[in-house]
């Protein structure tokens, strides 16, 4: 087993991250930025309320890893799923106050 790494046993047996190393399908290349990088700045400037920023984080970590993990067409529809989340919640809250 791969240092900073242990075996979760489950679906496809993957293997979650506990420190030092990231899974490839989270960086493009040692000199790149990473997703969550990306998504901690995004945090700091959020525009939006809580569950609509949550959504919109886990649709692009879905759209960053595009076909690096799983299958492109899997990626794509989580990541329309959780934009869904969010429309579906902001349609329900701005009827309630129409």
């Amino acid at each position: 087993m791969m240092k900073g790494y242990r075996q979760i046993v489950g679906v496809n047996d993957e293997i979650e991250e506990t420190g030092e190393s990231r899974p490839n399908h989270y960086s493009q290349d040692p000199d790149s930025i990473e997703c969550i990088d990306v998504i901690k700045q995004l945090c700091k400037e959020h525009q939006n309320d809580p569950f609509t920023d949550y959504n919109r984080y886990q649709a692009f970590k879905y759209l960053w890893r595009l076909g690096k993990k799983d299958d492109v067409l899997f990626d794509l529809n989580k990541a329309i799923t959780f934009l869904e989340f969010a429309r579906k919640a902001l349609e329900d809250e701005r009827n309630e106050t129409d």
